[in-house]
């Protein structure tokens, strides 16, 4: 599947829902993906079941829950000049995050901005799971509204781990990048 200067706007669920195939989306806008009746999901793009997406000069823009979910083992996302911003919570006051990482999934990143979602920025989780990202920036991360917490600009979890290099996690309300577990694993460099 491929996708080169679409806009999908105020779709219903999910802006772009990819399992198992590949999807190349190129000079794309994802925006404004809405939540569903039940207040849930609201995804601007989910990838997942060993799909293969690679995104340039893409922009996915005010959605809820998670603008890029990229979940299972086998899923990759590669991130070429790609903006994730404004990411709200859904109706229960949960998520607001950017990216998301999970299951043993990968994303590799250059270029990447993520900016003023809601809760967390960048979040990685699970044995598996990786991200290599070059010349990305993490700003303005704001708290969840149910609790006051996060707000957090990278944060990496349960036996994930990441490798960054030239990194600036720049204004996020509680932490610019936040380790837990012992076998979790991140590396920053210039």
């Amino acid at each position: 599947v491929a996708l080169d200067g679409v806009w999908i706007r105020k779709a219903l669920r999910y802006g772009l829902y990819v399992t198992g195939p590949a999807v190349d989306v190129e000079d794309s806008l994802i925006q404004e993906t809405r939540l569903a009746a039940s207040g849930k999901d609201g995804w601007g793009v989910w990838l997942a079941a060993g799909a293969k997406g690679a995104f340039r000069r893409t922009a996915i823009e005010a959605s809820h829950t998670v603008a890029l979910r990229v979940g299972e083992k086998g899923t990759t996302a590669k991130l070429e000049d790609v903006v994730v911003r404004g990411t709200q919570q859904a109706a229960d006051f949960t998520f607001g995050r950017g990216i998301q990482v999970t299951q043993g999934a990968t994303l590799e990143g250059a270029r990447v901005l993520a900016e003023n979602n809601r809760e967390t920025g960048i979040y990685e989780s699970g044995a598996g799971t990786q991200a290599t990202l070059t010349d990305v920036t993490v700003r303005g991360t704001e708290t969840d509204l149910s609790t006051g917490n996060f707000g957090v600009g990278m944060y990496v979890r349960d036996h994930a781990s990441a490798v960054v290099t030239r990194g600036t996690f720049d204004d996020n309300r509680a932490q610019g990048v936040l380790v837990s577990g012992a076998d979790s694993g991140l590396t920053v460099s210039d």
